[in-house]
């Protein structure tokens, strides 16, 4: 982050993004297929398998590449770690306010995506489709991900970032209310768009937006806390959607999920909008 041009932070940081997303849509067409062809649970795990330990001789090989390119000497020129210097960029980072909120809106998106990520396919099995298009679905989200982070990332350089922020979590937010309410094919496809559509503009803009309120020394703990909230929002999404589902089936599910985008686009517009919080 820190060679990158400041007018051109999003787009970059986006486009970076955007190219780890190619394994995540392939992943579910792959799997998808070979569950169709050969309705065996196992050779999708096998596949995944065997692209883990390719993953995992790549990373050996760069990690041995990248070691052979440095001296002592030049190691010795590097800045030192400390632990003491993390937690206070860590706390610089905490204290605040801007950062927090915006980690707050991140968490708040991503949780809306293990939502979906983890019950919008089922809810198309719910439908009676076939595999190969339940394996379609989370593709069609990952590649309107890399599609839209860069240009996203582009428009909130030129346009600013809140707007973009507040935009996305509108679309994002009025887009899953309409999930439970149709059966059609192509409507679920142009809902799941919007949706990806809504978490590009978040996504892209979030990391670029806390770099540009930070020094340079503290990027790496800011968007530790960032990476750190998001993860936390994924994960307990599909959780609290789970036992949700005992009770109020589907409908409930993607309703929650709009009502957190909204939640989170209202404390968005209050925090920068109106109050114009400070530091």
């Amino acid at each position: 982050t820190k060679r990158i041009l400041p007018k051109q932070k999003g787009k970059k940081i986006s486009i970076f993004s955007s190219i780890t997303l190619i394994g995540r849509f392939f992943a579910p067409i792959t799997g998808g297929f070979i569950l169709y062809v050969t309705n065996y649970y196992y050779g999708v795990y096998l596949v995944c398998g065997f692209s883990g330990i390719i993953a995992f001789f790549f990373a050996m090989f760069y990690y041995k590449t990248r070691k052979s390119r440095y001296t002592q000497a030049d190691i010795s020129k590097r800045e030192l770690f400390t632990i003491k210097e993390f937690l206070r960029g860590l706390k610089d980072v905490i204290s605040h306010k801007k950062i927090m909120i915006i980690s707050i809106i991140q968490a708040s998106q991503y949780f809306a995506y293990g939502i979906i990520e983890a019950y919008f396919i089922f809810y198309i099995d719910f439908l009676n489709y076939e595999p190969w298009l339940i394996g379609l679905m989370p593709a069609i989200l990952t590649f309107t991900l890399f599609v839209a982070k860069p240009f996203m990332g582009h428009l909130s350089d030129k346009l600013g970032r809140k707007h973009v922020i507040l935009g996305g979590l509108l679309l994002g937010g009025f887009a899953t209310f309409f999930i439970p309410y149709t059966a059609n094919l192509i409507w679920l496809f142009v809902i799941l768009i919007s949706f990806g559509i809504g978490m590009a503009s978040v996504t892209s803009s979030t990391p670029a937006y806390i770099t540009d309120l930070l020094e340079k020394e503290n990027y790496g703990s800011a968007i530790g806390v960032l990476s750190t909230i998001m993860d936390i929002g994924q994960t307990i999404g599909p959780i609290i959607s789970g036992y949700i589902l005992v009770f109020l089936s589907y409908q409930g599910i993607f309703l929650l999920t709009g009502f957190t985008l909204l939640f989170a686009a209202f404390l968005f517009f209050v925090s920068f909008f109106l109050l114009k919080i400070s530091n």
